[in-house]
């Protein structure tokens, strides 16, 4: 799906008129970067990435998740998704912990069986992490 395509959808009922201008870009601009063409459908729109950023901060729209949709990132895995959506809760230290295990997980194999999952359990009253590898055929 092209980045067209995600902004018609994100438009949804609104008319281009109502929809430019929450978005603040010309009506006959958002048309054209719907359509990704410019100059009667003659040459391929090229959008700069501040523009779509916009539109995604104007709608509320996660920028990553416009990113994926449009296809030009790979979608994260559901556990990653739950990581970033949970660091805003984490502090500083907890943030450098998780940072220290991934160095360390990918530097020194610690967890080399691809039948041991990481499980990190984080308790934000009192700051603690609990990290730990578990086979998961026990």
């Amino acid at each position: 799906m092209g980045y067209g395509i995600v902004i018609r959808r994100l438009r949804g009922n609104l008319s281009l008129e109502k929809f430019s201008k929450i978005v603040d870009i010309s009506r006959s601009h958002l048309e054209r970067v719907e359509k990704e063409y410019s100059n009667q459908h003659k040459e391929k729109l090229r959008i700069p990435i501040d523009t779509l950023k916009q539109i995604c901060d104007r709608t509320n729209y996660p920028f990553r998740k416009f990113l994926e949709e449009a296809g030009y990132l790979t979608p994260l895995s559901p556990q990653v998704n739950l990581l970033l959506e949970n660091l805003n809760n984490l502090n500083e230290a907890q943030i450098n912990d998780i940072i220290n295990l991934i160095k360390n997980y990918k530097t020194e194999n610690i967890l080399s069986d691809s039948n041991t999952k990481i499980h990190i359990n984080i308790n934000n009253n009192n700051g603690l992490i609990h990290i730990d590898g578990k086979n998961s055929n026990n």
